[in-house]
């Protein structure tokens, strides 16, 4: 017994040498900015950090997206070391990383789905100055129910007491109001259109979602940085792999674009970025067709989609090719589509071009992931990258 109470003694002592240790390090770095929603918060967090570079900020950022990144103060990157399974120590380590560089500002992404973690890297880990919600849409609904009520209960946990909160002005209902006012946070609705009113232009990397460029632009004003160093700083801005990009593929016959919009993945971001690309297009009458990359381990994500598919938004498409796991099942229900069995990406390319008309648009749908991944990397290689806002 006298053993196992010197052992808890000991493991609390050291719990408590941490927390204090952790909070030294955090009083080292005057600005914590944290990034939280469901869609949007890589971009978000490596357009910000360029603005703040190109304002003369030490930053270090950190991104959760589809290459999890350490982007340093000079702008280069750092792949972070996994070793099973993801875990929130990596905040902990985030700031470790700021501490001995000696940075002015840190900017990370929440990377939990459960309540109890987002509340732990918040409060516990970042308790940051200043949060940006991105916007409150489902997703992971394996874990999050769908309902707006949930999704945003589970936000609430990202605002810190006494915060400036950033947050489009139409994604704040009763419930987040609330949850505010509780924390004692002050709210700071973004606008739509907010950066074209203050002089940014907003044709910039990212402009496919304006609301992203939006929050960038309010909170670095919030900061006392000028309208062109805010340019200057999203242009600059290095963007993720699964970010949303055009790519021009030919053959000797045709010609077809290949939309990487993989990462939204839940399907109202993911037809926001179809009619925005669309309304980019010269030729409005191009065929439009959907790549669906399903992953195994995402069966809640394969069913929302094949919910919403089936309530009429596959109209939205002339043909679906479908490939995964659970492309079988989709398949049944969807009346226009077909299944594509190949792993490889030149395969896969090569069987769509050949099935679709020339000039063709083809969004890649679902899952940034492996599959995804895999299509990107060979458009990157094989093909012509394209302005999203100019095809």
């Amino acid at each position: 017994m006298a053993v196992f109470i010197i052992t808890i003694t000991i493991f609390l002592i050291y719990l408590l040498a941490e927390s204090y240790y952790h909070s030294k390090l955090l009083g080292r770095i005057h600005l914590r900015i944290s990034v939280s929603g469901t869609r949007g918060k890589t971009s978000i967090v490596r357009m910000l950090a360029s603005v703040c570079r190109s304002n003369g900020m030490r930053v270090l950022a950190k991104t959760t997206g589809s290459e999890a990144r350490y982007i340093l103060p000079d702008g280069s990157e750092e792949k972070i070391k996994r070793r099973g399974v993801i875990s929130i120590i990596e905040q902990k380590n985030l700031v470790k990383k700021a501490a001995q560089l000696g940075v002015d500002c840190i900017i990370t992404e929440i990377m939990s789905i459960n309540p109890e973690n987002h509340f732990a890297e918040t409060h516990k880990l970042i308790r940051p100055h200043l949060t940006i919600l991105s916007n409150l849409r489902a997703d992971h609904l394996d874990v999050v129910e769908e309902s707006q009520k949930e999704i945003t209960a589970l936000h609430i946990n990202d605002i810190y007491p006494g915060s400036n909160l950033f947050i489009p002005s139409g994604e704040i209902n009763n419930i987040l109001r609330v949850g505010i006012e509780k924390s004692g946070a002050k709210l700071n609705p973004v606008e739509k259109d907010a950066a074209t009113k203050m002089g940014v232009n907003p044709d910039v990397p990212g402009s496919m979602f304006r609301n992203n460029i939006d929050l960038v632009s309010s909170v670095a004003a919030s900061l006392s940085i000028s309208v062109d160093t805010i340019h200057r700083g999203l242009r600059a801005a290095i963007m993720d792999i699964g970010d949303s990009a055009v790519y021009l593929l030919e053959n000797k016959v045709k010609k077809v674009y290949f939309v990487n919009s993989f990462a939204a993945n839940d399907p109202l971001s993911a037809m926001e970025l179809v009619d925005k690309t669309l309304g980019s297009i010269s030729n409005t009458e191009a065929p439009v067709y959907g790549f669906l990359s399903l992953r195994a381990d995402r069966g809640e994500r394969s069913r929302q989609w094949l919910d919403f598919l089936s309530h009429g938004a596959e109209n939205r498409f002339r043909h679906l090719f479908i490939s995964g796991l659970h492309a079988g099942i989709l398949r049944k229900k969807i009346k226009e589509s077909s299944i594509i069995r190949s792993n490889d990406p030149a395969t896969i390319m090569g069987s769509i071009i050949s099935e679709v008309e020339d000039g063709s648009v083809v969004f890649g749908l679902a899952n940034i992931h492996g599959r995804g991944m895999q299509m990107v990397n060979y458009c990157r290689e094989n093909g012509i990258k394209i302005a999203l806002h100019g095809i």
